[in-house]
């Protein structure tokens, strides 16, 4: 979900109907074995799409029951900030070339980790299995 949400950064979910949740929205969402935090891309009733942020394509098709919760909040570095639907453009940009380019989402994530002062961690070498726990 970068740039929205960054490694180490954590985020507070409220379990959420489908009703209260709009277009734009970061949801947690079970697909399969899996859980991903991603965004709601669109609804149409019966099947919902949604998608990462810096991904350059959506998500198979979801169920509304699929999703677990919203996004509310994320904590970085002892600052909260609200998760809201809106994408600014500057975001959106940066999203774009992240997506885009594996030599700049290399470089971002390695320049966080040293304005931070943490040690890098190799997220391209982690399978998706590894990153995302087992729900039963």
């Amino acid at each position: 979900m970068l740039p929205t949400i960054w490694p180490g950064d954590m985020v507070h979910i409220e379990s959420k109907t489908g009703g209260e949740l709009v277009v734009g929205d970061i949801v947690l969402v079970q697909q399969e074995k899996h859980v991903l935090i991603h965004r709601l891309m669109s609804t149409d009733g019966a099947q919902w799409i949604t998608r990462g942020d810096a991904v350059p394509q959506n998500d198979p098709p979801i169920m509304p029951t699929d999703v677990l919760g919203r996004v509310t909040q994320i904590q970085r570095h002892n600052r909260a900030i609200k998760s809201t639907s809106r994408v600014m453009i500057l975001q959106r940009a940066l999203a774009w070339m992240l997506c885009h380019s594996q030599i700049c989402r290399r470089f971002a994530l390695r320049a966080r980790s040293a304005w931070y002062g943490r040690a890098w961690l190799e997220i391209e070498n982690i399978s998706i299995d590894e990153r995302s726990p087992q729900v039963p």
